[in-house]
């Protein structure tokens, strides 16, 4: 989408945003702010119309307090209603008239009627009750329900009637009664205009069944458009019904407000409208036309691929400015761009081409179906320096090998650095290549520290397209010729068409790719082989011993596969990997043993010379509790022979960390008891070869009891490993009680047999 599109979106968007904003939150609370002041103004009406009832039942109130507490009243009542002269002089029509009654009656106190007197709604006054549709008898019937003292609606047939009654007594005294004083005011169509008049409201009454009457004294609607529907609720005194007084007034506020919240709607919506047409033609024709020749001129440089043109400058404002800064972009660009390639298909270390950009150079080569040769170049005794000198070392010797690769190599060919000490070069067919030149040069020695160090290469040659049409198959070919110059030798070079065993060396390779699969794959498992207490044969501890759980050829023994992970160099690898995995379930054996069972685990010559490996153990026993764990690790005699500074160095570095150190198959190499002097050695673990004869081998007997006495007096633990007969089992438990490991108690076992093994320990045990 253009920017001028997307700008009229933008705008149109907004005020459309800012038009549904005022129409969904604003419009309707304004509405609702009318509304408000027209319910409150209802409101206040309704109170007022309270207001006037309650003025009405107390001047009721008030009159009938006047005749009930009246001297005379009350001589009428005791004379049992026998005075014509009180009837003459006070009960005419006058006296209904002056308290706009509608009705007054006295009633002894044996309820029976002294007088009543009714007038009807056009002021015409009867005897008794004939002026109204009501009787004597139906007030009666409704006395014991008359709160006396108070004023309240009461309901007789379809009427409504405000009825006050007192107890009638001397004007001197409240106590005591001999009568009761009953007024009542009809609810009629003059007592709701004159409510109405007074109000200056329409107003209505009605009747309210039961059912009808349940809920609030008033209520307020406005769901006509045109008016405010208010009513107010009293309920009667003698009826679960109640009176409704019903008033409506015109929403005048709420009609006037929401036109002119419409007008201001229609008048915002045409300003955007305009705002949004002027904006976009004065952006259109000050902006939008020089971005898009911008745009057009970037277009340019990026249909050529290169960063050598430049966009056109005009003007002198922020486009121009926008302008200048897309040249700076561009010439940054071309910086970059350079740089960006060099990360991507140049070696740090050497700047030669990396392996990226071999397998980019190879699929171009192959596409393009024109002959060349692909030399493997793999550095002979490159590791030692490494190992010796440290890896900044190594890295100068990268360096100056390929600058001597370069200076070898002819005109039109490529130098690559693959990783690691592996180089490859491609030989175009036109190109003389001199081998013998190359390794002349590599066997020339290096300054390194000062010192001279000696190094050379094999190098595997292989062609396109004898060799192979992919390059997959030709870095394969030049592989195996380059293993085949190492087997014969090394410092030389071999063509693949050389090479009579190929498939052993396509095995090898194979098995190397299988071995890498296997640590992605997480192959490698832990077996555990128990260590038995030769007095009460209770499991010591447990040997961590590595199997290749292979998906295709089952569980491999060590003797499989160590082999060619040493020559891979991964040792360190799995041996941590082994480390870590016992550690963690031994951890878990141990809960709840009173004895913890001790952990051994063999160490490799490169772990032991890697600098980096206590600090990659101590990152694995942060977790742990070598109190609960007891750890111990094995070395072998032929580590002592060739490292036994480091050997000695490492095991400080052990004990530091509570760490048992075991000498692994002592009695098979150079056994020299100058060992157990020099080094701090917890534990002795005797070779299988000095076991597997016992007892019966009288110089085997003899051995095994020199070194069992000489290990007693020097405080070392000696494990007797290979135990497989009963036989060396009675010799090692009864003559010579020791630590024993062997088939006889079980081999290496997976987890969850271990698990069931040291359930199964009590039954083993002598008791």
């Amino acid at each position: 989408m253009g920017i001028k599109k997307r700008l009229i979106w933008i705008v149109a968007g907004s005020g459309f945003l800012l038009f549904f904003l005022l129409v969904v939150i604003f419009y309707p609370m304004l509405l609702q702010q009318f509304r408000s002041i027209e319910e409150q103004a209802a409101r206040e009406s309704m109170d007022r119309l309270a207001e006037q009832i309650q003025q009405e039942q107390e001047q009721l109130l008030n009159f009938n307090q006047d005749w009930s507490s009246w001297d005379d009243t009350l001589a009428f009542v005791e004379r049992g209603g026998q005075d014509e002269s009180y009837i003459e002089s006070n009960l005419d029509g006058e006296s209904l008239n002056n308290g706009n009654l509608s009705f007054m009656m006295i009633v002894d106190k044996n309820e029976e009627i002294l007088f009543s007197q009714s007038q009807n709604e056009a002021g015409e006054a009867e005897s008794g009750f004939e002026a109204l549709a009501l009787t004597e008898t139906e007030v009666l019937d409704t006395f014991s329900r008359l709160i006396i003292g108070e004023t309240n609606l009461y309901q007789y047939g379809d009427k409504a009637y405000m009825v006050s009654a007192l107890p009638i007594q001397a004007t001197s005294t409240n106590s005591g009664s001999n009568g009761t004083m009953i007024m009542g005011r009809e609810i009629n169509g003059s007592y709701i205009e004159m409510l109405a008049d007074s109000m200056q409201v329409p107003l209505t009454f009605q009747v309210l069944a039961e059912e009808e009457a349940d809920g609030n004294a008033s209520r307020i609607s406005s769901s006509d458009r045109n008016l405010v529907h208010s009513e107010y609720r009293l309920p009667y005194a003698n009826t679960s019904n109640a009176a409704s007084f019903v008033f409506e007034q015109p929403r005048t506020i709420y009609n006037q407000g929401a036109k002119t919240i419409n007008l201001l709607l229609v008048s915002f919506t045409s300003g955007m409208i305009l705002l949004t047409v002027l904006l976009i033609f004065l952006l259109n024709r000050s902006i939008l036309k020089r971005i898009a020749f911008l745009s057009g001129n970037l277009n340019t440089i990026e249909q050529k691929g290169v960063f050598e043109d430049t966009v056109t400058v005009d003007g002198n404002d922020e486009i121009t400015v926008l302008q200048k800064s897309a040249n700076r972009l561009i010439c940054s660009l071309r910086s970059s761009h350079q740089e960006m390639y060099d990360l991507a298909y140049r070696d740090p270390v050497t700047n030669l081409y990396n392996r990226y950009y071999l397998l980019k150079e190879l699929s171009s080569q192959t596409n393009q179906k024109q002959p060349f040769s692909l030399l493997f170049i793999d550095l002979d005794h490159f590791k030692k320096v490494n190992d010796t000198f440290g890896h900044h070392a190594g890295d100068e010797v990268l360096r100056e090998t390929s600058r001597r690769m370069n200076t070898c190599a002819p005109n039109g060919t490529t130098v690559i650095r693959m990783g690691g000490d592996e180089f490859v070069i491609i030989v175009p067919s036109f190109a003389e290549f001199p081998y013998e030149v190359l390794l002349q040069a590599l066997t020339k020695p290096f300054l390194v520290d000062n010192h001279r160090v000696f190094i050379s290469g094999s190098i595997g040659i292989s062609t396109y397209p004898e060799d192979g049409t992919s390059y997959e198959q030709l870095l394969q070919s030049a592989d195996i010729a380059m293993y085949e110059a190492k087997k014969q030798g090394k410092n030389s070079y071999r063509y693949y068409t050389d090479v009579e065993n190929k498939a052993y060396y396509k095995e090898y390779v194979f098995h190397e790719n299988d071995i890498r699969r296997a640590f992605a794959n997480k192959e490698f498992v832990v077996h555990y082989q128990p260590i038995v207490n030769g007095i009460d044969l209770s499991v010591k501890g447990m040997e961590a011993l590595v199997r290749w759980k292979h998906p295709e050829r089952g569980l491999l023994a060590p003797g499989q596969f160590l082999p060619m992970i040493e020559e891979l160099c991964l040792m360190d690898e799995l041996g941590m990997m082994v480390l870590e995995t016992s550690l963690k379930q031994m951890t878990l054996w141990n809960m709840g043993r009173k004895t913890p069972l001790l952990l051994s685990v063999n160490v490799a010559k490169t772990q032991m010379k890697n600098r980096t490996f206590f600090s990659r153990l101590d990152a694995i026993l942060e977790n742990i509790d070598l109190q609960h764990t007891p750890l111990q690790l094995e070395i072998t005699e032929e580590m002592l022979s060739d490292h036994l500074k480091t050997t000695i160095d490492f095991a400080e570095e052990l004990g530091k960390r509570d760490i048992k150190l075991a000498l692994d198959d002592f009695g098979t190499g150079t056994s020299n008891l100058l060992y157990l002097k020099e080094i701090p050695i917890n534990t002795l673990k005797l070779d299988q070869a000095f076991v597997r004869n016992l007892p019966f081998a009288p110089f085997d007997a003899a051995l095994f009891a020199s070194v069992h006495k000489l290990c007693m007096k020097l405080g070392i633990e000696l494990v007797a490993e290979g135990a497989e007969t009963e036989e060396q089992i009675y010799f090692l438990t009864k003559t010579y009680p020791s630590t024993i490991q062997g088939f006889w108690f079980s081999p290496a076992l997976a987890p969850e047999d271990v698990t069931i093994y040291l359930a199964q320990e009590n039954e083993r045990r002598l008791i």
